[in-house]
């Protein structure tokens, strides 16, 4: 089993849900709910420094409020929630976290310390199961070796697919990279998004408050695709953060 190509296969998946997912605009009025309740800035923090100096100035309460929420968040989309400084990150810096090929596979697996404790039923059995996302749990033996594990899961890789199946009340979720025709198009509207708004209306002849309007019309016209005002946004915010230091026309 090549590990770290599957490790990265896996985090491509997991970047990818949350990437589409912000797309959705409930998912948008949510988070800009969360920040405004906790006095993040509405795009996020700028650096690591000022989300640090953000949390510190939180109290007690206010901290533990803050976890609960950022949880509720990615359950309610059923999005990954093994790892809290993933949550924390997107969140607040309205991005994913960069993560090297040691640390990928930390994503979408958790250990569960308290099982190991013998404390009974545990909170995280209870957060992977209110997040609605498939799962199994794995016992290893102080017996087995790191090859011994590779093997077993290998084995078993087809029937453990096939009972996380059997949990999904809905339909299963298949992440595949965005189709290089939509790449093109998120291409093109980062670039319109690029021109003034009074440039674009008048190549384009159209009457629209907003930028992103004008932009979704255009986009209907050449390519038949409907995106939303919302959309687009994401979709620019989206490209911004593929061109680090491109900084779009205002």
């Amino acid at each position: 089993m090549d590990n770290k190509k599957g490790e990265k296969d896996q985090f491509n998946k997991v970047a990818e849900l949350i990437n589409k997912t912000a797309l959705n605009t409930n998912f948008g009025l949510d988070l800009s709910k969360l920040r405004a309740k906790f006095c993040i800035n509405p795009a996020g923090f700028e650096s690591d420094n000022e989300r640090n100096r953000w949390y510190s100035n939180l109290s007690s309460n206010d901290a533990d409020e803050y976890w609960e929420n950022a949880y509720d968040l990615f359950m309610k989309y059923s999005l990954p929630i093994s790892s809290q400084w993933l949550i924390d990150y997107y969140i607040c810096r309205n991005s994913i976290l960069p993560l090297s090929a040691n640390t990928l596979n930390s994503v979408t697996c958790e250990l569960d310390f308290e099982t190991i404790a013998n404390m009974g039923e545990t909170s995280t059995a209870r957060r992977w199961k209110d997040g609605h996302q498939p799962f199994i749990a794995l016992y290893i033996s102080d017996l087995a070796s790191k090859n011994d594990i590779r093997k077993f899961i290998d084995r078993s890789w087809g029937a453990m697919q096939d009972y996380m199946k059997l949990q999904w009340a809905g339909k299963p979720r298949i992440i595949r990279p965005i189709k290089e025709e939509d790449r093109k198009i998120h291409e093109q509207i980062y670039y319109l998004s690029r021109r003034s708004k009074k440039e674009l209306s008048t190549q384009y002849n159209i009457n629209k408050p907003y930028k992103e309007d004008v932009i979704s019309l255009i986009i209907k016209e050449k390519y038949g695709k409907d995106y939303s005002s919302d959309n687009i946004k994401q979709i620019i915010a989206r490209q911004k953060r593929l061109r680090k230091g491109d900084t779009p026309h205002s």
